[in-house]
């Protein structure tokens, strides 16, 4: 195999007369077990001098130990905030701005209305000049057309989870399909497994809702806030402590929730994972 891809088949011999690149593969081999060797006898701690005698002198040389990588490699994770970054890289998938900005347009269209329908009623209610009927009619046409406009936000918010998890998903699988043999000989099966089931879980059920989520919790604050400032905007002395308050109580939770996300996602072994994934299947079949 080279570059992921079956380039000769043949028995052993066959393969050491005539395939380069398998020459090639044993010798890298050898080499790896000779420095190996070589590593294994001389300490980390202090290099050995090493005399060697020539015919016409001694020059004394220093050994000093060749780093060689693990046969399993270590993991790498982030550490610390790595701000919007992550959230960037989500939305460059398969037009995701593009959903989000629908998703936006929506709910505020949709706060607008809600907005409005509550404005009609409280001015309009003593109105002499308003009849029942055309009240209640302007009301229902304005709940409505939110209604439709929640929808479409929703809509879009499934289509952003769905578009966004299919791109990452091909690509992963093309990355997988494509890696080289010393990646699967230095990667665990655990590490594989916890990748492509539990992150690709994540990915498609909880960012696109959590997305979602935070939109709409957002605007709908920020949006009671401007309607009760506009009201009375004494409460401006109250809210804006609190939003500072909320803010930096939020960055604390948010460093300390990701480098558990992160310890968590980086020490799973392949029968934590199996067993959590036997588990859930079976819930799953079970209400089936």
């Amino acid at each position: 195999m080279s570059y992921g891809e079956v380039i000769q088949s043949a028995p052993y011999h066959d393969l050491l007369a005539d395939c380069e690149e398998f020459k090639g593969l044993l010798n890298a081999h050898k080499n790896t077990i000779g420095v190996s060797d070589l590593n294994s006898n001389i300490s980390p701690q202090r290099s050995k001098e090493v005399s060697i005698k020539e015919t016409d002198g001694i020059h004394t040389k220093s050994v000093k130990p060749s780093l060689v990588d693990q046969l399993i490699k270590k993991e790498e994770r982030g550490t610390g905030d790595a701000g919007v970054k992550p959230y960037m890289l989500y939305l460059r998938q398969n037009k995701g701005f593009l959903y989000l900005s629908f998703c936006i347009i929506s709910h505020m269209i949709f706060i607008a209305g809600q907005i409005s329908q509550n404005s009609w009623m409280a001015a309009n209610v003593q109105n002499p000049h308003v009849t029942t009927l055309k009240l209640i009619s302007v009301y229902i046409i304005i709940r409505v057309s939110s209604i439709f406009f929640f929808l479409s936000r929703s809509l879009s918010g499934v289509v952003l989870g769905i578009q966004t998890s299919r791109s990452l998903f091909f690509e992963l699988l093309n990355l997988l399909f494509r890696a080289s043999m010393s990646f699967f000989d230095s990667t665990p099966l655990g590490r594989v497994l916890s990748r492509v089931s539990s992150d690709l879980s994540i990915v498609d059920l909880d960012v696109p809702f959590a997305f979602m989520f935070s939109l709409g919790a957002n605007l709908n604050a920020y949006s009671n806030l401007v309607v009760l400032a506009v009201v009375t905007w004494q409460v401006l002395f109250v809210s804006i402590p609190m939003i500072v308050l909320a803010i930096r109580l939020q960055g604390y939770y948010l460093a300390s929730s990701k480098e558990l996300m992160r310890i968590n996602g980086t020490t799973k072994s392949a029968l934590a994972n199996h067993l959590g994934e036997s588990i859930l299947g079976a819930i799953k079949i079970y209400k089936f």
